[in-house]
């Protein structure tokens, strides 16, 4: 398991979410799935654009690797435990499947 925080925050919240949600990744290849698994993009985006601050979100990945054999209800576990280690609830949570890794997206 990899957890990174990602060096964003400053562009437009509205971007982000139709790049992250959208069905081609940064290659223009074609996503397996997308998952929103809490929250709502939309609201995310709305509220990061309501801030006046330079980073108006943060962005986190974790992510496995397929050996990993990682179920929702550990995906549910680690998440929790990540949300109650840095104090944060988030607003906007979703994950990415495919055939190399399991990326789980979180925004606040």
């Amino acid at each position: 398991m990899i957890i990174k925080f990602l060096p964003v925050g400053t562009g437009d919240p509205k971007l982000a979410v139709s790049y992250l949600i959208g069905e081609l990744d940064h290659n223009g290849d074609r996503r397996a799935d997308v998952e929103i698994l809490a929250g709502d993009p939309f609201t995310f985006s709305a509220l990061a654009e309501s801030v006046s601050f330079k980073y108006c979100y943060t962005s986190v990945v974790i992510a496995w690797s397929p050996k990993d054999l990682v179920t929702d209800e550990h995906i549910s576990e680690v998440v929790s435990e990540f949300q109650q280690h840095i104090g944060v609830r988030f607003r906007f949570e979703y994950k990415i499947s495919c055939k190399s890794h399991l990326s789980y997206f979180i925004s606040f």
